[in-house]
């Protein structure tokens, strides 16, 4: 059987959309809505620390939560200070096995910055944050990376106007920071959520201002 080659509307972008379906998630909007997506994501954003949760905060709410008899604080009004106090604590031994549970917790925490760049559009995400390292990602593709003595997997993907960068440390916790940006264009939002080994989740909420 002869095998006909690939019509020339299969360009590197719908290749990418296609990959986008078969690994989960959906592809971003095509043609002028896409381009406006990806203009208004691509630009310089600073941390509102108002309206954002530190990972300190995250950190210590999800521990309450999932402390035995713990009855956690509800999310108060308003960020900033935003986030009810959790209650319980922890015994030595639940302690303890969340420090093995938890490996990889501190360092994917602590990769929230507090200014940022991106350009992004349907087949290339690029994050750039301030004092931290760069990603040059390919949509649905994982690339490895070594950080200190942590090997992580790191995949982006793109769900409709919002996408996706998932960080998995071997044999430990995994980070997902979704970035979604306001339909004014003014703002950027980020949601974290560390997921460790049988300890808890540790939800964590960004806002950024457009400063580009």
């Amino acid at each position: 059987m002869r095998i006909r080659p690939l019509p020339a509307i299969f360009t590197a972008s719908a290749l990418a959309l296609l990959t986008a379906c078969a690994s989960g998630g959906s592809p971003p909007p095509t043609g002028a809505e896409g381009e406006a997506l990806f203009a208004a994501f691509s630009t310089t954003w600073a941390l509102n620390l108002d309206e954002s949760d530190t990972f300190q905060q995250a950190l210590e709410e999800a521990q309450g939560a999932t402390a035995p008899g713990a009855a956690a604080g509800g999310r108060g009004g308003g960020r900033g200070g935003r986030r009810g106090g959790a209650g319980g604590g922890f015994t030595d031994a639940t302690r303890e096995g969340l420090r093995s549970n938890m490996l990889g917790v501190q360092e994917l925490g602590g990769m929230a910055s507090s200014r940022l760049a991106l350009a992004v559009s349907a087949t290339s995400i690029q994050v750039r944050p301030d004092g931290g390292i760069g990603l040059d990602l390919v949509p649905h593709e994982p690339m490895t990376r070594t950080i200190g003595d942590l090997q992580l997997s790191i995949t982006a993907r793109w769900d409709g106007r919002e996408f996706s960068v998932e960080r998995q440390v071997q044999e430990g916790a995994t980070l997902t920071e979704t970035y979604r940006v306001s339909d004014s264009g003014d703002r950027l939002y980020v949601e974290r959520v560390i997921r460790t080994r049988g300890g808890p989740i540790i939800r964590q909420t960004q806002v950024f201002d457009r400063a580009g």
